[in-house]
């Protein structure tokens, strides 16, 4: 009973993931795109950490390719711990 109750839902979830692949097909472009504005990118973490120094290193590099200026803001977000 265990064996077709699970072989039905792993049919079922195939059939949901082959449906969803079809219509994700590319649509036709209309045009290049590029961006106009400088692009903000938040990085929720403090400045000078690991995160902070990649997401540097992907502006300035995302910086040449676009040719946009790219700005970096460090936001903490609260984090509740709780307390034992």
């Amino acid at each position: 009973m265990k064996k077709n109750v699970f072989s039905g839902l792993l049919v079922l979830v195939l059939l949901v993931g082959v449906v969803g692949l079809l219509g994700a097909t590319p649509q036709e472009e209309t045009g290049e795109w590029s961006p106009q504005r400088t692009i903000t990118t938040i990085v929720p973490w403090g400045a000078g950490g690991v995160s902070d120094q990649s997401a540097r290193v992907l502006a300035s590099e995302m910086e040449t390719v676009l040719g946009v200026k790219i700005a970096i803001v460090n936001q903490r977000f609260y984090r509740h711990e709780s307390r034992v």
